[in-house]
């Protein structure tokens, strides 16, 4: 079915959806086709075009407004949803997607959010030939790729994925600070479980301990701690692993100095 947009950028204006669509623009029309940005503030989409200086159109779209979600999500092949947190106002968005068999993207970091989105509409998606792909951003993108890689590399041979982040300079964007609070909020029970991810007939694997404080990794000869995004991201890359049918574990930490990793590991 032809629609009219090649994608929509929901959440537009705010910190994560801006980079989106700067990247978007730098790409350009001829690469990434047909695109729009869509939201409930108007004035600051308009300002947001003009900052962008390309010809795209701005669509009107609001969470408590099922029909605005419809008309914009009908319009696109795909929606790229940067609105968070994603717990408190997300669902509906991925709702309107399935509804119209439009293609939906996040960047959500909640893993919460993306249990229930598998829990509410996976099946129907799957019926309907849409595909949510959930954590897109930083959250989850290295870690799955990176896990993605090694196993395309070493096939069978792998027992077990270790990543290790080194993070300095900018801390998190108030929306993500926003969401770990909405995240840790909005928690059940069931969200403690570090498989809450997976499919519910794929086997458990045995995954190493979660480590707390710090400790000295021997075979990076580097002071390391936990990873602040390690809940997500390895609940993320199990999914990916037995959708795939990869076997090993996967786990994550932090390295770098005392300073950096200590302040990492207090967060």
């Amino acid at each position: 079915m032809s629609r009219e947009f090649s994608l929509v950028v929901f959440g537009a204006t705010g910190y994560t959806g801006k980079l989106v669509c700067e990247y978007l623009a730098r790409l350009g029309s001829a690469n990434v086709g047909s695109w729009a940005i869509a939201g409930r503030n108007k004035e600051k989409l308009d300002e947001l075009k003009k900052e962008l200086g390309v010809d795209i159109a701005v669509l009107s779209a609001d969470i408590t407004n099922p029909s605005s979600l419809d008309k914009v999500c009908a319009g696109t092949s795909v929606l790229i949803s940067c609105a968070g947190p994603f717990t408190q106002v997300g669902m509906p968005v991925v709702e309107a997607c399935v509804r119209c068999r439009t293609h939906y993207v996040d960047s959500t970091g909640e893993y919460n959010f993306v249990r229930q989105v598998i829990e509410r509409f996976n099946e129907e998606a799957k019926k309907q030939g849409v595909a949510l792909v959930s954590c897109c951003a930083f959250d989850s993108v290295p870690g799955d790729l990176g896990n993605y890689v090694v196993h395309q590399g070493l096939g069978a041979q792998v027992s077990e994925v270790r990543a290790f982040y080194q993070l300095s300079g900018a801390g998190m964007s108030g929306g993500t600070a926003r969401s770990v609070f909405a995240l840790r909020e909005a928690c059940c029970p069931e969200d403690s479980d570090p498989y809450s991810l997976l499919p519910t007939d794929a086997p458990r694997p045995v995954t190493a301990p979660t480590r707390r404080g710090l400790w000295y990794d021997v075979s990076e000869k580097r002071l390391t701690g936990p990873f602040v995004m390690a809940a997500t991201n390895e609940r993320v890359v199990r999914r990916t692993n037995a959708l795939l049918g990869y076997g090993g574990t996967y786990v994550e930490a932090q390295e770098g100095t005392l300073g950096v990793v200590a302040a990492a590991t207090i967060t």
